[in-house]
């Protein structure tokens, strides 16, 4: 389907890549292809699940355990910082 030319094309027979309005024929088929080939990708999305490594129950406890206290240790860290700038811009503001 060829668009009219328009003013911003400048007579350069410019197409638009995606028609705006597409008929509703189409919309079907593609609608259609799309549900056929939704259980090949469930299939594929299952076969890519099985390549994972998962993580074992101790690591995961590990990991946790170290985002925690890296977590309390930043924070500590933050606030001692927030304190003691605080303390020397009140210093200065007296």
């Amino acid at each position: 389907m060829a668009r009219a030319l328009v003013s911003k094309t400048r007579g350069w027979a410019f197409d638009s890549p995606r028609a705006c309005l597409i008929g509703p024929e189409k919309k079907g088929k593609r609608m259609i292809g799309k549900i056929k080939k939704f259980p090949k990708f469930l299939g594929e999305v299952q076969s890519e699940l099985k390549k994972v490594n998962w993580s074992t129950r101790e690591e995961l406890i590990n990991a946790t355990v170290v985002v925690i206290i890296v977590s309390v240790l930043f924070t500590a860290y933050i606030y001692g910082v927030d304190l003691l700038l605080s303390n020397i811009i009140r210093s200065f503001l007296k």
